[in-house]
């Protein structure tokens, strides 16, 4: 899923609830939050990646702490 497709899916989802529902202005700010999650985890998940490319490309040792491979490859299997 794409940003652009979460977008969408918020969206639809803001505009399916009832506006005469008492918990419409939490539930939104709830789908605010998970949005906000979400494009965070994506962004993460663009810098492990692009970190993790970089690493390979370099040729580094798995035991060098700025680029352990081991742990960019955890951390994407963990937000992804």
């Amino acid at each position: 899923m794409t940003m652009l497709e979460g977008s969408k899916d918020i969206e639809d989802l803001n505009q399916d609830l009832d506006p005469n529902l008492k918990d419409n202005k939490r539930i939104k700010e709830e789908l605010s939050k998970v949005y906000t999650k979400y494009n965070a985890l994506q962004e993460e998940k663009s810098e492990l990646e692009e970190s993790l490319e970089q690493a390979i490309r370099k040729g580094s040792s798995p035991m060098d702490s700025d680029n352990n491979i081991m742990y960019n490859i955890f951390a994407l299997w963990c937000v992804g």
